[in-house]
């Protein structure tokens, strides 16, 4: 071998462990949480005064069906909106770092008030799939499920431009309790994030809705 190829040689070895090390920082957040092995799910959920009573009972009981079906190894956020995002439960694994009791009573303590704002919501999950290393590859986004749920109307401003964002590291569909429901934004963050939307649902219908959804990610 000529002095030129040991130089390409030894050059593109060092470039390859470049590479090695500089997406080892990202390939050890992904294993911690379990992305090459289990489902991971966000619950957006519409906490505004229009959502107390039936409607914010069903999500209680939606997301208590949720954990339930959920493995140990997946992992779950709940982030509740009004006209801001409340991370009521940051994304962890289920039967690690996060207790299904930490999830359901995360969840049981939401209280209706206020308006309705989509965008912070998206921008909040997005923010929490990127802290947990969440990859970008399309076996993960098939993996990674973001479930919002709302039954109001939101201002439309940046919330295409967010679906986007957030559609990068997973399937987005909508839910849209009762007549009241913005149909048309739901069916555009749905179509956006390559999920599905559900419109006027009862609140006695979102179990199943989740039911179906969870399913479609093997649970």
């Amino acid at each position: 071998m000529t002095r030129r190829f040991r130089l390409l040689a030894v050059a593109s070895t060092f470039a390859l462990l470049v590479c090695i090390l500089a997406a080892a920082p990202a390939a050890q957040a992904s294993r911690r949480m379990g992305w090459s092995r289990g489902v991971r799910v966000v619950l957006l959920i519409d906490r505004s005064g229009s959502m107390s009573g039936a409607n914010l009972a069903s999500v209680h009981a939606a997301v208590k069906l949720a954990v339930e079906r959920l493995r140990d190894y997946d992992a779950i956020s709940v982030i509740s909106f009004d006209a801001s995002a409340h991370v009521e439960h940051a994304i962890g694994r289920v039967g690690a770092r996060t207790s299904r009791r930490a999830v359901i009573a995360a969840t049981d303590a939401i209280r209706a008030g206020g308006g309705t704002s989509v965008l912070p919501a998206l921008v909040a999950a997005n923010a929490q799939l990127r802290r947990a290393g969440a990859t970008t590859q399309p076996w993960a986004r098939k993996r990674t499920l973001v479930l919002l749920v709302s039954d109001g109307h939101s201002a439309y401003d940046g919330v295409l431009s967010a679906t986007k964002a957030l559609a990068t590291r997973a399937v987005i569909s909508t839910i849209g309790l009762g007549q009241q429901a913005d149909s048309a934004l739901l069916r555009k963050v749905a179509t956006a994030g390559r999920g599905r939307a559900y419109t006027t649902v009862a609140p006695n219908k979102l179990s199943t809705i989740v039911r179906k959804e969870l399913a479609r990610l093997g649970r």
